[in-house]
């Protein structure tokens, strides 16, 4: 059984709180596709903290995200 080589792309954000940072990082993965045709890519947010709004369009959009409460 192969693998599929995937490249993620990903955000940082101390507080996930709008729809316009997930636009953002659409935008960073559209860039990427054009260069990396044949590559799945991982979408990625890391925060603090995320309305669970801005989680449910994440979720829609197909961006995973990771909330890490340590500092």
């Amino acid at each position: 059984m192969g693998t599929l080589p995937v490249l993620i792309v990903g955000e940082t954000e101390l507080k996930l709180s709008s729809v316009g940072k997930l636009k953002r990082l659409d935008k960073k993965v559209s860039v990427v596709k054009k260069v990396f045709i044949d590559k799945e890519i991982v979408k990625l947010f890391i925060t603090h903290y995320a309305k669970p709004e801005i989680k449910k369009k994440a979720e829609e959009k197909g961006i995973i995200i990771v909330q890490s409460f340590e500092w």
